[in-house]
């Protein structure tokens, strides 16, 4: 062959046979493009003395067996090319330094250097270990091939009894990523593997028979050195009694980073469950009560809770619990109460929740949850107490929710609910609080509400609700507070709302409502919040309205009120907020207002005063001072 040549391209022809290993005597060869043919055999690892080669193109051929070690002998080889083959092994540890490959497409892991003692440490034999340790060029990772090269350090783990293994990479300098092995080998075969995410890794908890493991801490990202801490957190069987309850607790403890908790007294030791922080036990010592509230849980719930099956009460509000919901609580088929809030859970709720025919109180309120509410809700049949506010929930309210008798609060508020209110939620007649405020619901008011007579506290503002105020609200004799605010309701403020002896707060503020204040509002003798801006009312205030000894605010600013400020307002001794501003109201500031001694502040900005006004004015302005 001519030794001169430096460029040979055969590539994309239909070239058949074995390469020839004769290839190898170019020895100023600086090009090999052979992909794109038929070729078939192993490569020649002659390959390996073409010292001045530059790149080699042997992919989409037929070529089988090892790649030789010969090619990583090759000083500047820059690219080198082999997929599309049916190639074998692993990837020679001479080749790592080549830029430009395509050996993540080859499926293969990099070949294992010789051992380094410093590379691989024996984990010892305890409960808890915490190593501070570091990513360095000496240290190849055997598992994260791509093609790249990957730091990685070894971590042996022996164990003689069965155990929950929890394992944390944590770092600053890269995401990290943990591998367990099978064996003491850094060859073994990968259990399991996770990658990292804003600096942590977490992998497990994990049930291990005895045995010996190896666990691989790997960099996320190509080359990089770096500081680390891998955590490793053992439960062995002494502590599991191989105990369904005590296996979901220890695995609720790993997972929730249970060494953070504000309070774990007894958690993962021998002790009875009765004697471990938060957990009530029956006579046959199986869990019935959970109680774990603002303790400082951190991380994602594990699917394991679904074995505790005695479980009456879990109670996890107010933590920093993320991911979404398991639908394995729908297995524990005994329980009542279930508080979830004040975390950030996302994901949408479980349509599993459904089978629990016992649960009384349902709390998801406070995440972000979404999705739509999942029909299968409307099979709790002992609820009492639902409360999904404050979530991204989205989608229409089932009327299955109709179904729920037992029913005493319903808080749906501040979601993304769309649609109309389903008219079964009439059905709901023991309902003392219903509240879809803040979400996009559209319609009428359905007349059926007006069946659920127990209503104490009926809130519906925020919404794009239409249609006159119903009729009939007289007839919810308990109402303490009726909002509507927010919504596109028009029409007149119907008179029978002054018969309501109960109402406490009426907001009907921004709507399009008109005609007139009614004097019956006098009536409802408990108010204490009169909130009636923005509209289009219009007429003189009502002076009866005087006689509301308890109102401590009333806004009717942004209306079209005239006449006079009633000299009655004098006698509203509780008055903490009086806002009259942006009407057509006329004549002077009664001197009986600017006596008034119990209140926060008086909005009148009132137009077209006459008379003693300045004179008036003066008095108030000193009085604010």
């Amino acid at each position: 062959m001519p030794s001169e040549l430096e460029v040979l391209y055969l590539y994309n022809n239909k070239l058949s046979g074995e390469i020839p290993s004769q290839l190898g005597d170019l020895e100023n060869l600086a090009a090999l493009g052979l992909d794109g043919n038929r070729l078939s055999g192993e490569i020649p690892p002659e390959l390996g003395k073409l010292s001045n080669l530059d790149k080699m193109y042997l992919s989409d051929n037929r070529l089988v067996g090892d790649i030789p070690d010969e090619l990583g002998d090759i000083p500047n080889l820059y690219g080198l090319f082999l997929s599309g083959n049916d190639l074998s092994g692993c990837i020679p540890e001479g080749l790592r330094d080549v830029e430009e490959n395509d050996f993540e497409a080859l499926g293969l892991p990099f070949c294992v250097p010789p051992d380094d003692v410093d590379c691989v440490e024996p984990l010892p034999s305890v409960h808890a270990i915490a190593i501070e340790d570091s990513w360095e060029s000496e240290c190849i990772s055997v598992n994260r091939s791509s093609g790249r090269t990957y730091y990685a350090r070894y971590y042996t783990l022996d164990l003689s009894e069965q155990a929950l293994v929890g394992i944390e990479l944590a770092s600053e300098d890269d995401d990290g990523y943990l591998y367990l092995l099978d064996g003491e080998d850094s060859n073994g075969e990968v259990l399991q593997e996770v990658g990292g995410y804003k600096g942590v890794a977490r992998l497990g908890p994990t049930m291990l028979q005895p045995g010996n493991y190896t666990i691989e801490a790997a960099t996320y990202d190509s080359r990089v050195e770096g500081r680390f801490t891998l955590r490793v957190r053992m439960v062995h069987e002494s502590v599991l009694q191989s105990s369904a309850d005590r296996i979901a607790l220890a695995t609720l403890y790993l997972t929730t980073h249970g060494d953070g908790w504000n309070r774990k007294t007894n958690w993962l030791t021998e002790a009875p469950l009765s004697d471990w922080h938060g957990v009530i036990t029956d006579s046959a010592g199986r869990a019935i009560d959970l109680r774990l509230g603002a303790n400082n849980l951190k991380g994602e719930l594990p699917a394991k809770l679904g074995l505790m099956q005695e479980l009456r009460v879990l109670h996890l509000e107010f933590n920093d619990l993320s991911g979404e919901i398991p639908w394995q609580l729908g297995d524990l088929v005994h329980l009542r109460e279930l508080r979830l809030s004040f975390n950030k859970l996302t994901g949408p709720i479980p349509s599993h929740l459904g089978d629990l025919s016992d649960l009384e109180e349902l709390h998801l309120n406070d995440n972000d949850l979404s999705g739509e509410i999942p029909i299968e809700l409307g099979n709790l049949i002992s609820l009492t107490d639902f409360n999904l506010g404050h979530n991204e929930v989205s989608g229409a309210i089932p009327p299955e929710l109709g179904k729920l008798a037992n029913l005493r609060s319903l808080e749906l508020g501040s979601n993304n609910l769309t649609g109309q209110i389903p008219l079964e939620l009439g059905n709901l007649v023991n309902l003392e609080r219903l509240n879809l405020s803040h979400n996009w619901l559209t319609g009428r008011v359905p007349s059926e509400l007006l069946n659920v007579i127990r209503l104490e506290d009926l809130r519906l503002g925020f919404n794009g609700l239409s249609g006159n105020i119903p009729t009939g609200l007289s007839t919810l004799g308990e109402l303490r507070i009726l909002d509507l605010a927010r919504n596109e309701f028009s029409g007149e403020i119907p008179d029978e709302l002054g018969s309501i002896e109960n109402l406490e707060s009426l907001f009907l503020y921004y709507n399009r409502l008109s005609g007139e204040i009614p004097v019956e509002l006098a009536r409802a003798t408990k108010l204490n919040e009169l909130i009636l801006n923005g509209n289009s009312l219009v007429g003189q205030i009502p002076p009866e309205l005087g006689s509301l000894t308890d109102l401590q605010e009333l806004s009717l600013d942004y209306n079209l009120l005239t006449g006079t400020i009633p000299s009655e307002f004098g006698d509203l001794e509780a008055l903490e907020e009086l806002d009259l501003s942006h009407n057509q109201i006329t004549g002077t500031i009664p001197p009986e207002l600017v006596t008034l001694t119990i209140w926060k502040s008086l909005t009148l900005a009132i137009t077209c005063l006459l008379g003693r006004f300045l004179r008036s004015w003066a008095i108030f302005q000193a009085l604010t001072r």
